[in-house]
């Protein structure tokens, strides 16, 4: 880390000084990482960095390298910063607060609160219902922020994943395999609805699917599936 990336980061947490603890992960593509940061001196203890820095060589683990690709992942960190700077602090949803966004050259600092230090440490592999009825208000609290909401600086059309931005993708697909998929999307609508919380909290969905499957696969022979 040069010494403009630490002096910022020590000006706007009110520390004196820092040390580097962990790689929390990679970015996609080697285009930087995420990292956590102990702080010295001031109220703060520790930050999160998420650190983009352009690769020297463009390098998709599946094979998805060219300049349209890079281009997307540049506005994609474009349109993250901007957020952070203009939209995050109106959510009704508890969110890391954002301390401030910095750059250099080719190199990208978004300082951010630790979660781990603000009582959020726990990672869950199972949770009950309750737990989903949590995550659920979480998320209906940070769409209800931002309803009626212009979206300036952010994604003009749908978002990093919208079709118009992965040509090269589009054109690989198998046209017969997507209109396939279509018509298991639609064969599904005649499935009876349940209550969602039997439908993923008990045997129901397995059975059904596996129904569903066998059904569709004897009327459609010509289906193959990937």
């Amino acid at each position: 880390m040069n010494n403009h990336f630490k002096s910022i980061i020590l000006k706007k947490t009110g520390a004196t000084s820092l040390q580097k603890k962990e790689i929390i992960q990679s970015l996609w593509s080697g285009y930087g990482n995420i990292k956590r940061i102990t702080l010295y001196g001031g109220d703060i203890k520790s930050v999160v960095i998420k650190n983009v820095q352009l690769p020297k060589q463009n390098t998709h683990p599946k094979g998805w390298s060219s300049e349209i690709g890079h281009l997307r992942k540049l506005k994609s960190y474009q349109v993250e910063t901007f957020w952070y700077q203009n939209y995050s602090s109106k959510s009704l949803a508890r969110l890391p607060k954002c301390y401030g966004v910095t750059q250099k050259d080719d190199e990208v600092f978004i300082i951010l609160e630790d979660l781990n230090a603000a009582s959020f440490s726990m990672r869950k592999q199972n949770v009950n219902w309750q737990e989903v009825e949590a995550c659920l208000e979480w998320l209906a609290k940070f769409h209800a922020s931002y309803l009626g909401e212009v979206p300036k600086g952010l994604w003009d059309i749908g978002t990093y994943w919208h079709l118009k931005t992965r040509p090269q993708e589009l054109q690989a697909i198998d046209i017969l395999f997507f209109f396939k998929m279509i018509q298991i999307e639609l064969l599904m609508l005649t499935i009876p609805a349940c209550s969602l919380a039997n439908y993923f909290s008990s045997q129901f969905f397995k059975i059904v699917n596996m129904i569903f499957f066998k059904r569709l696969l004897s009327k459609h022979s010509n289906l193959y599936l990937v």
